[in-house]
């Protein structure tokens, strides 16, 4: 049962991907390479925040805020207007360096498998 809930909040990032590829066609790699590389960054950042949300963790045990944060940042990343993405990029960056000097200040272990449910 916990294989199953702990794949089940993973996989749900994935439903996005899809309805990334209609609404944006840089992911089909049409248009200029510029755009096409910030697309894939944003939208691999974004599906990478959404995982973290659902499961909890980053580098160290999201807070609620953290977790906030992450959320609606991840959500404006996979967003089709650039000047949007440039906020989520900052919210992403704000959570991942909190998070970073989380773990350097507390000297964690990493996660285990029976942290994450």
């Amino acid at each position: 049962m916990k294989t199953g809930l702990v794949a089940s909040m993973l996989a749900f990032s994935a439903y996005f991907i899809p309805y990334l590829f209609v609404y944006n066609p840089e992911y089909l790699m049409m248009g200029e390479w510029y755009a096409i590389v910030f697309t894939v960054i944003s939208g691999a950042l974004g599906i990478i925040g959404i995982g973290s949300v659902f499961i909890g963790y980053f580098f160290v045990k999201l807070t609620i805020i953290e977790r906030l944060l992450l959320l609606i940042g991840s959500a404006i990343l996979l967003s089709t207007d650039a000047t949007l993405n440039v906020v989520g990029f900052i919210l992403f960056g704000t959570v991942v360096l909190f998070q970073w000097k989380k773990n350097k200040q507390t000297n964690l272990q990493p996660v285990t498998k029976e942290d994450v449910v």
